[in-house]
């Protein structure tokens, strides 16, 4: 059940078309209406399309505190999973 929805802040500003969506046990970034990426007690998964654009790309790295170059570090590493897409439940 979804708890929380507000806008992604960065450094005090909020971001535009980047969403947090809180349930009772996950974090999702929701960007432009299609969640890229999720936090839960299974681990960090990001969508296949989690790098689609730049712009997205340096969202979803803010929401784990990484940077871009990071991500794809820890995608290879197998820190972060990839899958096909992300249901917000």
């Amino acid at each position: 059940m979804i708890k929380k929805v507000e806008q992604f802040i960065w450094e005090g500003r909020p971001i535009v078309n980047q969403i947090i969506v809180t349930t009772s046990d996950s974090c999702y970034l929701v960007s432009y209406g299609k969640a890229v990426a999720v936090k839960d007690p299974m681990g960090a998964f990001l969508s296949k399309d989690w790098d689609y654009s730049r712009t997205t790309a340096k969202y979803v790295a803010r929401f784990f505190d990484r940077s871009v170059k990071e991500m794809r570090k820890l995608i290879k590493e197998e820190v972060f999973k990839v899958i096909p897409e992300i249901t917000i439940k």
